[in-house]
């Protein structure tokens, strides 16, 4: 077995944003081995902020530009669910692990 041990070998997805007829391209990342294991420190210790917990860690692993980003979290305030959004794009994610 060979192991690559790039740093730039975590698997993601790209989200395209259109923003005032630009469109701009986030990628969002697999949680780490860190990221996981503080999930599980949380919802083990019955976290009542386990919500807040996960989404400052989605809000951690889609990177692109920081305007794009801030207005998708304030249009997703406004006008839906951020909290499903992020879990449609760990589905996703999901989905191309498996694909792999």
């Amino acid at each position: 077995m060979k192991i690559n041990l790039d740093k730039n070998s975590r698997k993601f997805i790209t989200i395209d944003v259109e923003q005032a007829g630009k469109t701009h391209t986030l990628k969002y990342f697999e949680k780490n081995t860190k990221q996981i294991d503080s999930i599980k420190k949380a919802y083990k210790a019955q976290d009542e902020n386990l919500d807040e917990f996960a989404l400052s860690q989605f809000k951690e692993n889609l990177v692109g530009d920081e305007d794009v980003k801030n207005e998708l979290f304030a249009y997703y305030e406004e006008n839906g669910n951020i909290y499903e959004f992020a879990q449609e794009c760990t589905e996703a994610l999901g989905k191309l692990k498996k694909k792999a």
